[in-house]
């Protein structure tokens, strides 16, 4: 693999919804919160009228897919998007299966055409007048790892920038669908790149995704990059770097949260191996290079 530069990224959580925002709670701390939900504000690129008909996901890649293009200075690039997301428009879904077990039966016209999957990616390329094609990639909890393994995938070959946004939202209607497993709304959103020549926050060395525990080769993965830091834990991620405290804490998403972080600390340098092993027992391994 060839390396990946990392040309912006941007991230919400309940909380935090500007790069501001992130750095004053890198600098001063944050409470710990139960919060679950986040509350993107109206802009004239996302105005209320148009909001007021999105799901909190769709809001959420819309925000962060802006927010990385602003800052890399590509609002008007068309880029090919990747969204990744383990349970799509699971809350329309939720609302929908009540009301129609309902005496009488109906179903919400708004509600059904914002259910399917892909529905933050079409919003995105009708607001944006975007035309390059979207790819949505939903495979529960291994969704951040197979959605950069894709994007990485696509600079590989031809394409020199790519978009890759990924979020899900808190499950709190569908019961049945484990909604402890992810229980915060977070997105995120990074701009790739196989060009050294433009400005980026850090470098994807390597990612390795396997479907089951090795140990030997693990260990000769550590021997041979040598981190300078090395997180195995993500659950304790917040006692390495000092991430918002949720009470819970669970996302299918939270390997890209993992990646994400170091890339926006301002203390966050050299290399970092990060390793996430799945609910499935699946393990992925990736080294970021911060830049200096």
């Amino acid at each position: 693999m060839n390396s990946i530069f990392i040309h912006s990224a941007s991230l919400v959580f309940p909380h935090i919804y500007t790069e501001e925002q992130l750095s004053s709670h890198f600098n001063n701390g944050m409470p710990v919160t139960d919060e679950q939900k986040v509350t993107i504000p109206a802009s004239d690129f996302l105005p209320s009228r148009v909001k007021r008909r999105m799901s909190r996901l769709t809001q959420m890649v819309i925000h962060t897919t802006y927010q990385a293009r602003e800052v890399a200075g590509l609002l008007d690039t068309d880029l090919p998007l990747i969204l990744g997301t383990a349970n799509g428009e699971i809350e329309a879904m939720g609302s929908i299966l009540q009301t129609m077990f309902s005496d009488p039966p109906y179903i919400s016209p708004s509600l059904f055409h914002n259910s399917v999957h892909n529905t933050a990616a079409g919003y995105w390329s009708i607001l944006g007048k975007k035309h390059q094609g979207s790819t949505t990639i939903t495979a529960g909890d291994l969704t951040g790892e197979y959605s950069l393994l894709d994007a990485i995938s696509r600079l590989d070959t031809r394409t020199k920038l790519i978009q890759l946004t990924a979020g899900d939202e808190a499950i709190t209607i569908p019961r049945w669908a484990d909604p402890d497993h992810c229980s915060i709304d977070f997105c995120s959103s990074l701009i790739l790149t196989s060009l050294a020549e433009l400005p980026c926050l850090g470098r994807i060395r390597h990612l390795n995704i396997y479907r089951e525990w090795d140990n030997h080769s693990f260990g000769n993965s550590v021997a041979t990059w040598k981190p300078d830091r090395i997180y195995t834990n993500l659950p304790d991620l917040p006692e390495t770097l000092p991430l918002p405290q949720f009470t819970p804490f669970r996302h299918p998403l939270e390997f890209l949260l993992a990646v994400i972080t170091p890339l926006l600390h301002p203390q966050s340098n050299g290399r970092i191996l990060i390793l996430r092993r799945s609910a499935q027992g699946s393990l992925a391994e990736i080294v970021l290079e911060i830049a200096s």
